[in-house]
């Protein structure tokens, strides 16, 4: 008879304690902090993408989650139109497994992540790396307990990604190396969906925009001091050129150049002993650097 008791309380609280955690529900948005990766003005931005979840569509008889993603970047503020090349993201359930599915150009699909993780599980193995869960701990949100699981032995570092929100990085990447993670570039900030209110997982607003990271040209100057002939090593891009002002320690004009994307060679043996100012332009920054003459 107590067995029979515990089975009927046990039936009864089963869609509160054994339901699984369903992925993108009704309301389902994100906000992911986005930068370009890169650290000169000309190419970085550092915007966010807004993802929701938009409705269902069939294809060949599977029901997909339709998910929307729309960047928006520092250079115009304005978001890249739904439906453009990659922002359209097709993901289904199984069980506590998240797929994407890509119908064209031939239909496949591709596992996510699981939201039902436990430490020791594998999440990725290859033989040259693999991605395991280290801990899983459980935090509270809106008076509503969120598993977070941490992936360690990550190149990029150790990221966390939840049972409610998906992974913290790399959400919906087509890169696979992205499945958790993509190298920095993309943060979980803020998540919320019909039954869940807001959370802000980050230091920023939702939908900051911040500006740009400036310019920090890498160049080296080889040797210096420098006695006969400067050689300097600019790291830019291969396109891109800076021009060289140089000045004396007097501020007085020396020369003007340009270079490019490797190294170039400067005579320097007819200058006076002293400090010198490089001045390096890509016409939208200015960054300055000195060599001694001796």
């Amino acid at each position: 008879m107590k067995n029979l008791c515990l089975l009927v309380l046990l039936l009864s609280l089963s869609p509160a304690l054994f339901s699984q955690i369903e992925f993108a529900p009704a309301g389902a948005e994100w906000y992911h902090l986005s930068t370009s990766g890169y650290t000169t003005e000309q190419f970085s931005y550092s915007g966010f993408t807004y993802s929701q979840y938009t409705g269902d569509t069939v294809f060949d008889g599977l029901t997909c989650k339709k998910i929307c993603s729309q960047l928006y970047q520092f250079e115009t503020s304005q978001p890249v139109t739904c439906g453009s090349a990659g922002t359209l993201h097709y993901i289904y359930q199984r069980a506590d497994s998240i797929f994407e599915y890509y119908p064209v150009p031939t239909p496949r699909n591709r596992f996510l992540f699981r939201n039902n993780y436990a430490a020791g599980d594998i999440v990725h193995k290859s033989d040259h790396f693999e991605l395991s869960v280290q801990s899983v701990d459980t935090l509270e949100f809106n008076g509503r307990q969120v598993r977070r699981f941490l992936i360690k032995d990550v190149p990029q570092g150790d990221v966390y990604t939840y049972d409610l929100f998906g992974p913290e990085n790399g959400l919906f990447s087509y890169d696979p190396w992205d499945l958790v993670v993509d190298e920095g570039i993309t943060k979980l900030r803020c998540y919320q969906d019909a039954a869940f209110p807001r959370v802000n997982l980050s230091n920023d607003a939702c939908d900051a925009v911040l500006k740009p990271a400036k310019t920090r040209f890498k160049v080296e100057f080889i040797p210096n001091p420098v006695r006969d002939e400067l050689i300097i090593y600019a790291d830019i891009f291969p396109n891109e050129n800076l021009t060289l002002t140089i000045y004396d320690a007097a501020g007085r004009f020396i020369l003007e150049d340009r270079v490019d994307y490797t190294w170039k060679k400067f005579p320097v043996a007819h200058l006076s002993n002293g400090i010198y100012t490089c001045v390096f332009r890509n016409g939208k920054s200015i960054f300055h650097q000195k060599f001694i003459k001796n």
